[in-house]
């Protein structure tokens, strides 16, 4: 049954993410922005994490598998 709840929360999360990163693009098109800036815009949002990940997997390479 936790199973169940943690697959269930993890998509609930993936849509939020995703859906916030497609509505946050759309937005910005509406402001008539310059091409530059939009890319800024889309790429700010794949920045922290893309930095989160390479501290976490040095973390993770450091630590080892643990249970939490």
């Amino acid at each position: 049954m936790i199973l169940y709840i943690v697959v269930f929360l993890s998509v609930i999360y993936q849509t939020s993410v995703r859906g916030n990163t497609i509505l946050v693009t759309l937005y910005a098109m509406n402001l008539h922005p310059n091409s530059t800036y939009l890319g800024l815009i889309v790429a700010a949002s794949s920045l922290f994490p893309m930095l989160f990940a390479a501290y976490a997997g040095r973390v993770s390479d450091r630590i080892g598998l643990r249970f939490p």
